[in-house]
């Protein structure tokens, strides 16, 4: 038996290896988003909005307080779609634990807080960026807590080391645009 090749002619028995051809292996689709899941990402994107409208306050201080509420309110209401019991004592903590551990974000957020203190200019330049950081850490809070309440989880078993590199992820996602589920489905 004769078999063509992009070399020549191989006068073998057997195709060769490099030649056979190659089984085609389907991915395998990502299931489909829970409908716990879909509310919790539009309410995600809801407190996005008003984590950038917290941003923008031109008082130092002030403006994390508008954030973390909202972040707060967030978590308040996830843990309601998925009949999670709130717990705002354990909440607080956990919110300083992840947005504090992710180098860039913290160091943004210092940034932010050193440029404000140069009159007129500073609160300028930062109204530019907060909003954007603000949202940002919103969505990959969401987006943690939301596997993690999927996943059968509560406030008291949440371990803030344990995802913190999908938090980062998610936070570096949200800053680049990409906060379309499909695109930032995958499991830390």
């Amino acid at each position: 038996m004769t078999y063509e090749t992009n070399s020549g002619t191989d006068n073998g028995t057997e195709p060769l290896a490099a030649e056979a051809p190659a089984e085609t292996v389907a991915a395998e689709p990502a299931p489909a988003p829970s409908a716990n899941e879909l509310a919790s990402l539009e309410k995600v994107r809801h407190y996005m909005a008003w984590s950038a409208a917290g941003g923008l306050v031109p008082i130092p201080g002030l403006d994390l307080a508008a954030v973390l509420a909202a972040q707060l309110k967030l978590l308040s209401e996830l843990s309601a779609v998925y009949g999670v019991p709130f717990k705002q004592d354990l909440a607080n903590p956990v919110i300083g634990s992840l947005i504090g551990g992710v180098g860039s974000l913290a160091a943004a957020q210092a940034t932010t807080w050193a440029i404000r203190s140069i009159p007129v200019v500073g609160t300028l330049a930062s109204a530019l960026w907060q909003p954007a950081i603000a949202s940002a850490a919103t969505w990959a809070l969401g987006k943690v807590f939301i596997q993690h309440f999927e996943s059968g989880g509560t406030f008291l078993d949440f371990n803030p080391e344990k995802v913190r590199t999908y938090f980062r992820e998610q936070y570096e996602a949200a800053r680049a645009g990409k906060t379309d589920s499909s695109e930032t489905a995958q499991a830390a």
